[in-house]
């Protein structure tokens, strides 16, 4: 029970070099995926309603908070990122690559798109994270056997990969 309740407090966060040791713990011990992605869903679907629903309430409270102005700052630059369904490609970007769900969630609550578009594409962009967190697993086991190595290898892959990330997104938000 207790692997479960961390796992969920790990899901939530959205942190790619934990979350892939969390997947190497789980498959080491067997346990059900289905039961990860399940907890994965569900704790990504809570933290959109939830921090969706803040922002809104800070977005009409106060107009001159932090909050407020790197919404508003990541907001532009999703303008300058791409003309054409921007608002949408950017919250796919911002979920995938940078934020956990409940920060996309407040800086989506000042987009103007109906929320079930906003839950669709944040979701749509953490499916993509969720997915490439498990090749991660997928391609270090299928080089790797033994399990000591697996767990090293799966955390220097995924730092890898979280350094190129952020590569990718300071040089797109930099344009």
């Amino acid at each position: 029970m207790m692997f479960w309740i961390i796992s969920a407090l790990i899901l939530s966060a959205q942190e790619t070099i934990s979350t892939c040791v969390l997947f190497t713990i789980a498959l080491n011990k067997h346990d059900n995926p289905i039961t990860l992605s399940l907890i994965f869903i569900s704790t990504t679907i809570t933290q959109i309603v939830i921090f969706h629903s803040l922002g809104l309430k800070l977005k009409t409270k106060r107009t001159n908070n932090l909050a407020s102005n790197l919404a508003r700052i990541y907001i532009l630059k999703a303008y300058q990122f791409i003309i054409r369904n921007g608002e949408k490609l950017f919250l796919v970007f911002l979920a995938s690559s940078l934020f956990p769900p409940f920060l996309t969630s407040l800086i989506a609550a000042r987009l103007n798109l109906q929320f079930r578009t906003k839950l669709y594409y944040i979701l749509l962009g953490d499916c993509i994270w969720y997915a490439t967190s498990w090749a991660i697993i997928i391609v270090t086991r299928f080089l790797t056997e033994d399990p000591s190595k697996v767990l090293m290898n799966v955390i220097i892959i995924s730092l890898l990969f979280v350094i190129f990330q952020r590569k990718i997104a300071n040089q797109l938000i930099s344009r």
